[in-house]
């Protein structure tokens, strides 16, 4: 299915209050379900790929709901839903690529006690950087038009 239409058919679908509550509370119960589950091992080097591609993920989402927003393709009470939903899509996408799931990273890094480490601190301020340049560039624009 083209991505243009999966995603007018989910704005679609999550409009209506009904179809969007069965979405969300069937979300929930398959979190909770599978959420119980002891977290995998991780090595360092797998803690610090895994945060880079969660920060990429981050920022890619912000990229993409800056841009709904300013198209305004749908009402804004629904972009929270959205946000779950993109939210949700990204999980699944890193544990296809990785096997991890983001709370297993976040209990890797209390294991190996990484809370201090300077190369997650380094990911981590340089995607907050690359956050910040990029809502700077977008405030800009707006100054523009």
């Amino acid at each position: 299915m083209p991505e243009k239409v999966y995603q007018k058919s989910m704005q679609v679908y999550l409009m209506d209050p009904e179809k969007r509550k069965i979405y969300e509370d069937s979300t929930e119960k398959i979190r909770e379900k599978y959420c119980s589950r002891a977290a995998i091992p991780m090595t360092l080097e797998q803690v610090i790929d895994s945060q880079k591609r969660l920060e990429q993920f981050k920022f890619d989402a912000q990229q993409k709901m800056y841009a709904i927003v300013k198209s305004q393709q749908m009402p804004p009470e629904m972009i929270n839903t959205v946000i779950l939903f993109e939210k949700d899509r990204a999980d699944d996408q890193f544990w296809v690529e990785t096997g991890f799931e983001e709370e297993d990273v976040e209990k890797a890094i209390v294991t190996l006690k990484l809370e201090n480490d300077p190369q997650l601190k380094k990911i981590k301020e340089e995607w907050e950087a690359k956050s910040k340049a990029y809502l700077q560039e977008r405030a800009q624009e707006a100054v523009q038009q």
